[in-house]
Formats: C-alpha cells, structure tokens, sequence
C-alpha cells in the first residue's frame, strides 16, 4: 500500500501539506461492531493528533 501512495505523498510535500501514513483496517467484515467502533476512534485520535500538536505549537509562538 505505501508503495501505492507514493505520487500522493509527494504531491502533498509539494503543496506544503502534512502527510500521515495510512491507516488501514484490514479484515472488516470478519470484526466485530464494538471492534470496528475501536478502530473508528483510533482513527479519529489518529488525525487529529498531529493538528492538535501543530495548534498548540502556533499558540507558544
């Protein structure tokens, strides 16, 4: 999959874009709802953490 994204990766470093690797859940229809609500608020802390970082780091300056 990395090797996929490669174009995108780059497009986002040439617009000064922030890029985060994938996150990839495989196997969903074998998971549970409660897995599968897990995995959702991974998810959710997962791209909100690096602007959360960059907010608090613009409020320092």
């Amino acid at each position: 999959m990395e090797q996929f994204l490669i174009p995108l990766q780059a497009t986002t470093f040439l617009t000064e874009m922030i890029y985060l690797p994938p996150f990839i859940l495989y196997g969903t229809p074998y998971l549970s709802d409660e897995e599968i609500q897990e995995s959702a608020e991974r998810l959710a802390a997962y791209l909100t953490a690096p602007y959360d970082e960059l907010a608090n780091l613009s409020q320092t300056r």
